[in-house]
């Protein structure tokens, strides 16, 4: 059984989780973890990359990232969120952020 898009398992996972050498793929040959972290359930959704600011997991970071990127600036996140939204690598998502995840809005 497959993750249904816009599932809570998604990003959802222990962020401590670390795959052992046998668990590495999930149910499909695909790595266990593709986003910031792991999913609950034996499918491994494709999430958006660690520090991209792409909160939608589009592929790439827009406007449509704004709101979510705001809401977890203003009042935390799961851990998904925060690794996503975390522009510059602190562990936190607040105002040194912000910059960085403008640019990557506006990049051509």
């Amino acid at each position: 059984m497959h993750v249904a898009a816009g599932s809570p398992c998604i990003e959802s996972g222990d962020p401590a989780y670390a795959p052992p050498a046998y668990g590495l793929l999930d149910l499909d040959g695909q790595p266990r973890i593709m986003g910031c972290v792991v999913d609950i359930g034996a499918d491994e959704v494709l999430g958006a990359a660690r520090n991209s600011g792409d909160m939608n997991s589009s592929g790439s970071t827009d406007l449509a990232d704004v709101p979510v990127f705001v809401a977890v600036a203003l009042n935390g996140g799961t851990p998904g969120q925060i690794c996503i939204a975390d522009m510059n690598n602190d562990g936190v998502v607040n105002g040194n952020d912000i910059q960085e995840f403008t640019d990557a809005v506006i990049a051509p």
